[in-house]
């Protein structure tokens, strides 16, 4: 899956991946942050906040300037990647499931994991179901965090 996020190949640290939990959390917390600054044409409200705000992403690898994700109110909250991929950790660190793949859409719109759950679920004899839990969490205003 090389690429699933700018700057970074996780096909050659699929091992490493495998093998360490944390590497993950903490491969996702090193790309680009997340930062909201006013809009074009934003006007500012008695209490200093602005009416419309512009989501803007950190360059990563080759990129040299900001990425815009997405234009937000003021109730926009940031939800960094590395906090909504924690919902995971209980179930990583009991071994109740691994981390299978990760990705983002766009510029980095919105991001996502998929873990494995250990446990199959039988049908009946002879086929089962493996189960998956997949986090999206989105930078661009266009959604919320979903599991």
């Amino acid at each position: 899956m090389s690429g699933a996020f700018p700057g970074t190949d996780w096909a050659e640290k699929s091992t490493q991946r495998r093998r360490s939990p944390g590497f993950f959390r903490q491969e996702i917390s090193t790309v680009g942050g997340v930062k909201l600054l006013p809009a074009q044409g934003a006007k500012q409200d008695e209490k200093g906040g602005w009416n419309r705000l512009t989501v803007m992403r950190e360059p990563v690898g080759t990129e040299n300037a900001p990425v815009a994700l997405g234009m937000v109110t003021s109730r926009y909250e940031i939800l960094r990647n590395v906090e909504a991929f924690a919902f995971f950790d209980p179930l990583i660190d009991r071994g109740w499931a691994s981390y299978e793949a990760a990705g983002a859409l766009g510029d980095g719109q919105t991001v996502w994991a998929q873990v494995r759950l250990k446990d199959d679920m039988k049908v009946c004899a002879g086929d089962s179901i493996e189960r998956y839990l997949l986090l999206r969490n989105h930078h661009n205003g266009e959604g919320a965090v979903s599991i």
